[in-house]
């Protein structure tokens, strides 16, 4: 009866065995007899893209890297393909003491993901981006002849414009950009992920001073009742020492989070192989390539400012410091949706994101002014307004909502340089609609009468006459592009 017991269990052994083994030989050489039977491992296998031209075992994704949560203990044994004899063979991973080892993960076959194995990814990108220049803000600063009816006034013969001779904005600005997210299931089908990043610049700075000659001015158009018509404020002339310094500043940020859902993979079945591989790199062998879809939350910031600072010297009367402050910030909440377009094969990766984010953006434009005058040998005198922001006027702080979109779409070049770390290089592109700008809330149209009495424009304001300069509460159009240069890495 004993004898017949152990021969029950050493049949039973070799029937496990070789049940085992027709198993593994069908999942190591990837034939199936029913295209309908289930050979993934994995539950909610994301959809695939399906050539009917190629065979139900051309198309299964047999990958070579394996997420440490998807490695199996194996009984003892572990079948692998010797690539020059084509055959199935037994190798041992028992270690001295018999103790199982797990199977290498690139070793192991089994049926993985689309794309890199790892849960989790940060990149970390310097931009290098231009933004659109502000074309509208009218000129404020110019010199010419100093003679009746000329004195830097706009349609003067001799006036030439000094500042801005183009438009703001010219050279790009530096910045950096975060990327993270995470895969909520081993399938890698169901994820988040996220950004952060800010634009510093770019800024721009002008100054010019005279002693007299050449002539400095500010020009405007007066719509005072008395002197209506091209006028200009005279900075340096014959009878005076001045200087004009123009400070412009624009700042971008921008942040958004996101779910990511798989859309399909598809994994070319004869893509060409890898060469100069170690046998320690493990990444991507044949081309991976999926598209996911991407829904989630944007939030957008562009905060710009532009200011005028003026010195006159008067001999006999003291000195004048005038000040226009203009400054508006706009601030985007929206929805986002997206598509991500992932390309791998080997060392080398692409991704294209287009992204389309729509909802409300709130403007905010800060006006300010301010007049010094210092008389010779006395106490300082300060009064609220300038010359292109005053009292009365324009000074003070609007608001208002506007609908808006914003679309952006960015694009990627990645090489592997290890297991984990891939150095990126990449453009990008923001288009934003109706955003409200600093030069283009400067209104060219003032009534000197509202100047402050210390100006140094000749005149007694009295406060006639239309109150202008007035707020425009102008928007327009606003994208930024540049390149990108950054380290991805995955864990």
């Amino acid at each position: 009866m004993r004898s017949w017991f152990h021969r029950k269990n050493r049949l039973l052994c070799f029937a496990v065995l070789w049940l085992a083994a027709t198993h593994a030989t069908n999942l190591v050489s990837g034939a199936e007899t029913d295209s309908t039977q289930a050979m993934d491992l994995l539950d909610d296998w994301p959809r695939q893209w399906i050539d009917e031209r190629r065979s139900d075992t051309q198309r299964q994704p047999v990958y070579q890297r394996v997420p440490p949560g998807l490695i199996a203990p194996v009984p003892a044994v572990v079948l692998a393909t010797t690539e020059s004899q084509n055959q199935i063979q037994l190798q041992s991973f028992e270690s001295s003491s018999g103790a199982l080892q797990t199977v290498p993960p690139c070793v192991a076959t089994i049926l993985l993901p689309v794309g890199p194995p790892e849960p989790w990814w940060v990149d970390v990108e310097y931009l290098h981006w231009w933004i659109k220049g502000m074309k509208n803000t009218p000129p404020l600063v110019t010199t010419g002849d100093e003679s009746p009816g000329q004195d830097g006034r706009i349609g003067a013969s001799s006036t030439r414009v000094l500042f801005p001779t183009t438009s703001l904005f010219q050279t790009p600005g530096s910045g950096g950009r975060i990327r993270f997210g995470h895969w909520w299931n081993p399938e890698h089908s169901e994820g988040i992920d996220g950004d952060l990043w800010g634009l510093n610049g770019p800024h721009e700075r002008f100054s010019i001073s005279s002693s007299g000659v050449p002539l400095l001015a500010r020009p405007f158009f007066d719509t005072s009742p008395s002197t209506p018509g091209q006028n200009a404020e005279v900075v340096a002339n014959s009878a005076r020492a001045g200087g004009v310094t123009v400070l412009a500043e624009s700042d971008l940020y921008a942040a958004g989070i996101g779910w990511r859902w798989n859309l399909g993979v598809f994994r070319p079945a004869r893509a060409r192989p890898c060469r100069s591989v170690p046998a320690t790199f493990c990444f991507l062998p044949r081309g991976d390539i999926r598209l996911d879809f991407t829904c989630g939350y944007r939030y957008a910031r562009l905060d710009e400012q532009l200011s005028v600072l003026e010195n006159v010297t008067v001999t006999g009367t003291g000195r004048f410091d005038v000040e226009d402050h203009f400054r508006t910030t706009n601030d985007f909440n929206g929805a986002e949706i997206g598509l991500h377009y992932m390309h791998h094969h080997c060392r080398w990766s692409f991704d294209l994101r287009p992204q389309l984010a729509f909802g409300n953006v709130h403007q905010r434009t800060q006006i300010k002014g301010g007049t010094v005058f210092t008389p010779t040998g006395s106490t300082p005198i300060s009064e609220t307004g300038g010359l292109l922001a005053l009292e009365g006027t324009n000074i003070g702080t609007t608001t208002r909502d506007q609908f808006s979109i914003l679309p952006q779409v960015d694009a990627r070049l990645g090489y592997r340089l290890t297991d984990r770390l891939a150095f990126t290089v990449g453009y990008s592109f923001l288009y934003w609609m109706r955003v409200a700008r600093p030069g283009e809330q400067i209104d060219f149209n003032v009534n000197s009468e509202f100047f402050p009495a210390s100006n140094p424009f000749p005149t007694t304001p009295t406060g006639t006459g239309p109150r202008d300069p007035r707020p425009r509460n102008a928007d327009a159009a606003f994208w930024a592009q540049g390149l990108n240069l950054g380290l991805e890495y995955r864990f």
